[in-house]
């Protein structure tokens, strides 16, 4: 398995501090649900098109999408 990477952290982040399921968030922005679940997990790469669908379908600012992870303790 590929390591996700952070475009598809902050994707996850944004998603769960909304509180919107991957799978609502497809439905209503009409992508399959299996293509966002295999980029945001890493089985598949995220291309500058998919940084920009998800800017926009976010209604973030794109720097959201590559704010760094916090660090564990």
């Amino acid at each position: 398995m590929n390591r996700p990477t952070i475009v598809a952290y902050n994707v996850k982040r944004i998603l769960r501090e909304r509180k919107i399921s991957q799978k609502n968030f497809a439905e209503l922005n009409g992508i399959s649900y299996k293509k966002l679940n295999n980029k945001l997990n890493g089985y598949e790469s995220v291309y500058p098109e998919d940084i920009v669908f998800f800017y926009n379908s976010l209604d973030c600012d794109v720097n959201e999408l590559f704010k760094p992870r916090a660090e564990s303790a």
